[in-house]
């Protein structure tokens, strides 16, 4: 599909916007941006990664403190909160599709207005993201790869709630927080201790956990929602080598048993942004194995394994 519309269309007469060299008269083809051309050994489209933003292009009427705005956009029309909202959600992605941007960036009051109430505000917000769910793929989000543990925790998401992510995987580390923070996805998959500064500062919201967390008991797991399902986490264990005499084993679990429960150590690391949880060895195995069966359904799901 070269681009798409909604219940209407808001830029008539206007199809895909192409590169059409200096010379054309077309006031809206690219003169000099060919996304396929190559410079520096890497396309245009590569080294210009251009992102919209949704407040300054579908929202801003010019309205300021010395009075109201005289923008009046076609789309803010309707009857209710809710309906100019999804107006406003099918221009965007058409003019977004039409012009080709791989990116958009946006706060959570730009996609519906705020209500009378904080009630009223968030039950604005789900009916938006329910009509979200039925255009899958609108919303990025960032990984740590292509089949990183949190590309694994995005899919189950995906078919536990119904919905769909266009997933945008980077090689790791601060790339993730990076492409949130500048725009360039909606959302993100990755440790809850990347996002907790940048939480605490106010630059974003953590939406999930996978484990409850003493210090945000405010920030839901999939269980608070009502759904069953068990997300995994990264995590870290105790290993030993195969055939260690059942005494050693014994020795190491009842010190290590012992070592989680001092209150001193688990607050220390608890402030690090981890979750401290024991489990026997025979809890430990069990966890593994549903895990791996679990990644397994996913990677043939998605062609990986057959």
């Amino acid at each position: 599909m070269e681009y798409v519309t909604g219940n209407k269309e808001y830029f008539p007469g206007i199809g895909r916007i192409r590169f059409e060299g200096r010379d054309s008269d077309n006031p809206l083809a690219f003169k000099f941006y060919d996304e396929n051309k190559v410079v520096a050994g890497r396309t245009m489209k590569e080294h210009l990664r251009f992102a919209i933003a949704y407040w300054h292009t579908f929202c801003g009427t010019g309205e300021d403190p010395f009075g109201p705005g005289t923008q009046l956009f076609p789309w803010a029309t309707g009857d209710n909160a809710i309906e100019r909202a999804r107006n406003k959600m099918d221009a965007a992605f058409e003019f977004f599709t039409k012009i080709g941007a791989p990116y958009y960036c946006f706060h959570d009051i730009d996609v519906v207005s705020f209500g009378e109430s904080i009630a009223e505000y968030e039950s604005n917000l789900q009916a938006m993201v329910e009509y979200a769910k039925q255009n899958p793929g609108k919303v990025r989000s960032s990984t740590s790869g292509k089949y990183s543990a949190s590309f694994f925790v995005m899919k189950m998401i995906e078919s536990e709630a119904g919905i769909k992510f266009t997933q945008v995987p980077y090689k790791g580390g601060q790339a993730v927080i990076t492409a949130l923070l500048g725009g360039h996805v909606e959302s993100s998959f990755d440790a809850t201790m990347k996002f907790t500064p940048h939480m605490k500062a106010g630059k974003l919201r953590i939406l999930l956990t996978t484990k409850e967390m003493r210090d945000f008991p405010d920030i839901p797991t999939p269980q608070d929602l009502g759904y069953k399902l068990e997300l995994p986490s990264v995590f870290f264990a105790f290993y030993g080598p195969v055939g260690m005499p059942a005494e050693v084993k014994e020795t190491l679990v009842k010190a290590i048993k012992k070592a989680v429960a001092i209150p001193e150590s688990k607050e220390k690391i608890e402030k690090l942004g981890f979750v401290v949880e024991y489990r026997t060895p025979e809890e430990l195995k069990k966890m593994v194995a549903q895990e791996y069966k679990d990644a397994y359904e996913i990677m043939k799901e998605v062609g990986v394994h057959k």
